[in-house]
């Protein structure tokens, strides 16, 4: 991918975070400093699309990232908002201040992610399931969809469902699945991001958050990888 590809597809990623919407050349041109003519633009939206980065909605000029386009933004692209360190004492004093109780740290933990994200924060600890912000999820046009939040519940109460969805992470680290990746139906429009953590006696659980695919990556990784840290540490000694 070329340096202007790069550029290109940041700028789309970007728009298309904001509004949810397929993106034009003339948008990239006018919107944001790219010194190229709509035309130049064009040409390149219909390479990215040809590799993979981009797809054409049948009812709009623009185009929208895929998955494959999302992804590459995340890993290549994008970079990541620390938690304030002001804040990140006053969350990990509140997640600290429940490390004897179980219950307790992890609601808390799902609190502090839904309320940051604006999204839908999970846990899955042994076959405990706990979530919390489902109704924040229409915060979102592409969410407000009676099918959609039929499907995301669905999800959030199969326990054995969701750590299926959980078990295709790769990564020790957060992981990131989108849409037809979870293999749930009617997910197409939703991202899950995740990490695993391991808990008092092995017990082994996953923390996340489900959200519109466009969602604040760069804030949703560090915050989500935070507070699975925190948790984690809330056991040491025990």
């Amino acid at each position: 991918m070329t340096e202007r590809q790069r550029r290109i597809l940041e700028v789309i990623m970007r728009e298309f975070m904001k509004s949810a919407d397929a993106v034009s050349s003339n948008s990239v041109v006018s919107d944001y400093d790219v010194r190229v003519s709509p035309a130049t633009v064009r040409h390149e939206m219909v390479e990215l699309s040809d590799m993979g980065y981009l797809y054409k909605a049948h009812s709009s000029s623009g185009r929208y990232p895929t998955n494959l386009g999302i992804r590459f933004f995340v890993r290549e692209i994008m970079e990541e908002d620390p938690v304030p360190a002001s804040e990140e004492a006053e969350l990990k004093m509140e997640l600290l201040r429940n490390k004897f109780e179980e219950e307790k740290i992890i609601r808390r933990a799902l609190d502090i992610l839904s309320t940051q994200t604006g999204s839908t924060a999970v846990s899955l600890l042994n076959d405990v399931l706990r979530f919390k912000g489902v109704s924040s999820l229409t915060g979102y046009k592409e969410l407000r969809d009676i099918e959609v939040l039929e499907n995301v519940m669905t999800l959030l109460e199969n326990d054995r469902l969701l750590r299926k969805v959980f078990e295709k992470g790769v990564s020790k680290d957060v992981c990131l699945i989108m849409g037809e990746e979870s293999d749930v139906k009617g997910l197409r429009s939703c991202a899950i991001v995740f990490a695993p953590f391991k808990y008092l006696n092995d017990k082994a659980g996953y923390v996340g958050v489900i959200g519109p695919r466009r969602m604040r990556y760069s804030k949703v990784i560090p915050l989500l990888r935070f507070v699975r840290d925190t948790i984690q540490q809330s056991v040491r000694g025990w």
